[in-house]
């Protein structure tokens, strides 16, 4: 079992320092009026106090109508919008009460979220610059195009989930007698994030990569656009140590010219990351405490039966027999990297987090941590050891890799390109502080 304290409540309430002056929606200022011949609808309200994240509910009877039907809204609404008068307008679905809606049963409920405790959602337009890129929603059924499962989610958006860790206690690593569990690097400890952090719901993929970078890195061809992107390194995703873009000794700088300086570039400063190793365990495991995060085990190394609905590994179509890569221009559903999102998500909703690719996190390697460690910056560099954390197995390893705890070291300058492996991937993760969002 996975061990949480406090538990349960806790886990899923937020603790963070409040702004100075919290955001409210001044009492009186929302109004709700429809065209009578387009049938659209003008929602206005008043922001007062600090910036915030506005997002809207439309209640009939003083009941939500379901997010299904919230979608089709433009104007100040899931983004972040300054004090002052605003409008939102909505459009009605047309099969829904006969298109209209201003009876006097239907309102408006708008909420403003202050800028360290925004909305479970977020979603980046990597086709669209600076803070009008950005949007935030509160559930995941109101994304627009019908959920996180739609491609656009894998191609020109970016969505990622928050993680309810604020200052919760959990025991990372796992117990001595896991099945595949490798020597001292997994063993458990308990840690305490002081945040909570959003990260990808998807692993990168090509056709995102490619929107910010104009380039198509990755060995795999076929269908490429939805595959993880790969061969890349860790020096090529954030900067080199070297060159002083090391976390945590030189911050959360990173270098011109990789993904990104680019994303932070793109959506006016948010300050992206990599997830850091125990945010990124944290995510997998989504509350469990097994070797898989839907609560089964692993079998055996060469045994994928339970990991084979969560990830593909080696024995799941990643490898060909005697261990040999596919061809480049193998599709994705023979074998290769997959589809992001072909497998279940955890109980957070992310996809991936076991094989198809390594996933770099921030953290220098070590090889046994322990509560000595704080995991909200992970060690600094052991000279003997210069290597970064990578997680979650790839489709170049057995089961016994593709498990929640399993641990990584990877050179930062190693591409993976020269092995036959072509397995290294990532997905961004964005810490939430005052500050995080600009």
């Amino acid at each position: 079992m996975l061990l949480f304290l406090p538990s349960p409540p806790p886990f899923w309430q937020g603790g963070g320092v409040a702004f100075a002056a919290d955001p409210t929606i001044r009492e009186g200022s929302v109004t709700f009026a429809q065209d009578a011949a387009s049938k659209r609808v003008t929602i206005g309200y008043e922001l007062e106090g600090a910036p915030a994240i506005v997002t809207v509910d439309i209640l009939t009877n003083g009941v939500s109508i379901g997010s299904e039907h919230l979608t089709h809204m433009a104007g100040d609404v899931n983004r972040r919008v300054e004090a002052g008068a605003h409008a939102v307008s909505w459009q009605p679905c047309k099969a829904w009460r006969g298109n209209v809606v201003a009876d006097g049963s239907v309102t408006a409920k708008v909420s403003a979220w202050a800028l360290n405790e925004p909305p479970p959602y977020m979603v980046v337009d990597l086709t669209v610059t600076g803070r009008n890129a950005v949007r935030y929603f509160a559930s995941a059924e109101e994304l627009p195009y019908g959920g996180v499962t739609n491609d656009a989610y894998k191609t020109d958006l970016l969505v990622l989930r928050k993680c309810p860790a604020e200052n919760v206690t959990w025991r990372m690593g796992g117990p001595a007698n896991e099945t595949g569990r490798i020597g001292k690097r997994e063993t458990a400890h308990l840690v305490t994030l002081t945040n909570d952090f959003y990260i990808g719901v998807y692993p990168v993929t090509q056709k995102q990569y490619f929107n910010l970078m104009s380039a198509w890195p990755s060995f795999y061809t076929k269908r490429r656009e939805m595959r993880p992107v790969q061969s890349l390194s860790f020096d090529l995703i954030r900067g080199s140590a070297k060159d002083g873009y090391d976390w945590p000794k030189n911050g959360s700088t990173v270098a011109e010219d990789t993904f990104l300086h680019k994303l932070r570039t793109h959506t006016g400063g948010i300050l992206f990351d990599l997830p850091l190793d125990a945010q990124w365990e944290f995510a997998c495991r989504a509350g469990c405490g097994a070797a898989l995060y839907n609560g089964t085990e692993i079998v055996a190394n060469d045994n994928p039966v339970n990991l084979d609905r969560l990830g593909r590994c080696k024995y799941t179509g990643g490898r060909q027999d005697g261990d040999v890569a596919y061809p480049a221009d193998t599709d994705p559903d023979v074998g290769g990297t997959t589809i992001v999102g072909s497998f279940e998500p955890n109980a957070f909703g992310l996809y991936d987090m076991l094989g198809n690719v390594w996933e770099a996190t921030r953290d220098w390697y070590q090889e046994v941590l322990d509560e000595t460690v704080d995991p909200n910056v992970g060690p600094l560099q052991d000279p003997s050891k210069p290597w970064r954390v990578f997680r979650g197995g790839s489709i170049a390893e057995g089961a016994n890799w593709c498990r929640s705890a399993s641990r990584g070291p990877k050179v930062p300058s190693e591409n993976n390109k020269t092995s036959d492996k072509y397995d290294f991937g990532f997905r961004v993760a964005l810490t939430v502080t005052p500050d995080a969002i600009p």
